[in-house]
């Protein structure tokens, strides 16, 4: 999964990715990380609520209404899997959300990703193609049944990774530019 996402300044394509990790049957668990052209430039934790910058120049810009966004919008990932996710599970599961955008400084082509793992197996993935969901696991049809009949979640997330991710990367693009071009990534 992670391979999808090399980029560099150079090639003109820079990615924002997040990386959420949730473990059932404790409520509080509940991580995420989020990469800016593979820079890990955020980190979240259920139990303090709170996103917590990893670079200079993301605690330069902490106090924006973006940053406040970041928060509440890892928060939100974290109710959808508790809503979504864990409503039948019993015993310890992990569940793995990717997703994010890519963006060419050059040619302007966007690719956006979503797509989760369960128990450390491909478990569902958004095909931007077909418009649909698709469930890799027996266990997932269910959910990718309901994902599918409410056109509204698509609708979302389309959105979300081609317009919403795609502006939050320009922007952090802006806030890391001397340090990510210093690095090379």
């Amino acid at each position: 999964m992670i391979s999808l996402f090399a980029s560099s300044l150079s090639t003109g394509k820079n990615s924002l990715k997040y990386f959420c990790t949730s473990v059932s049957g404790d409520n509080d668990d509940f991580t995420a990380v989020g990469l800016l052209n593979d820079v890990q430039f955020i980190y979240f934790d259920i139990n303090t609520m709170k996103a917590s910058p990893k670079t200079d120049w993301m605690r330069q810009n902490e106090k924006s209404d973006l940053w406040k966004k970041q928060t509440l919008s890892l928060i939100r990932q974290h109710h959808l899997i508790l809503s979504n996710v864990w409503t039948k599970s019993t015993g310890k599961h992990t569940y793995q959300l990717i997703y994010g955008c890519e963006w060419n400084d050059e040619t302007g082509q966007i690719n956006g990703i979503r797509l989760s793992g369960y128990d450390g197996e491909d478990f569902m993935f958004l095909d931007f193609k077909r418009e649909k969901w698709v469930s890799k696991t027996h266990q997932a049809f269910s959910l990718q049944e309901r994902c599918n009949n409410e056109t509204i979640r698509f609708q979302y997330w389309k959105n979300y990774l081609e317009n919403d991710c795609v502006e939050s990367l320009k922007e952090f693009l802006q806030f890391g530019k001397r340090s990510l071009e210093k690095t090379g990534t």
